[in-house]
């Protein structure tokens, strides 16, 4: 998913993409097709980026890739896992957006693509603002509390209603993983060049979740 987290405090000297890859291991999902939507070859699909304007800044790269073998429209030659499709966005609400594909034209071949990811790789992502940075950027990052006491690895982000967490692998293997809020009273700094992020955690926030 390429959910965007703002950075408190310093965020230090960065880039938000990583270059170029050709392994599919990088391939970053940012929308997954539901349904078809109506009789004339639209597609509804759930959004995995933060909002419909991050995913037309996708589309507006060029770069867009359908997973799954074969490309969309049924044509010949589908044996790669990741095929380049291009799409324009008719409506969106929410989580949800209706979608018209090229090539597509009728609802049995959006009902084909069905539960299939349209997404791009991490290098080609649109770069954010300054001080906000994609989920997977995060995930990996090595956790440090204010006296530089090294805490643990960061497993993944969780979305959470009130606010999203940080899941942390501790050092400590006696500990089980836990989860931070990333709010700006705890989480003071994100540094992807150093690979760390400082947090000052209320007393007992991991001794509670053990």
């Amino acid at each position: 998913m390429i959910r965007a987290e703002k950075s408190f405090g310093d965020p230090g000297a960065h880039s938000s993409s990583s270059g170029p890859s050709t392994s599919d291991e990088d391939f970053v999902a940012v929308a997954a097709i539901v349904r078809p939507q109506g009789i004339h070859g639209e597609a509804k699909i759930r959004l995995l980026c933060s909002d419909a304007d991050l995913l037309q800044r996708c589309i507006e790269t060029g770069v867009l890739l359908l997973s799954g073998a074969g490309p969309p429209g049924g044509k010949e030659g589908g044996e790669r896992e990741l095929n380049p499709i291009a799409l324009g966005i008719v409506r969106s609400r929410g989580d949800f957006a209706v979608v018209r594909i090229d090539g597509v034209d009728s609802r049995d071949q959006v009902e084909a693509l069905r539960g299939r990811l349209i997404g791009l790789r991490q290098g080609r992502l649109p770069a954010l603002e300054k001080g906000w940075f994609y989920h997977y950027q995060l995930e990996g990052l090595d956790v440090f509390d204010l006296s530089g006491k090294r805490l643990g690895r960061i497993e993944r982000i969780e979305e959470a209603p009130a606010h999203d967490r940080i899941v942390v692998a501790p050092d400590d293997a006696a500990l089980k993983p836990f989860r931070i809020p990333y709010v700006e009273d705890i989480v003071r700094r994100v540094d992807l060049v150093s690979g760390r992020v400082d947090v000052d955690l209320p007393k007992g926030l991991i001794e509670s979740q053990q």
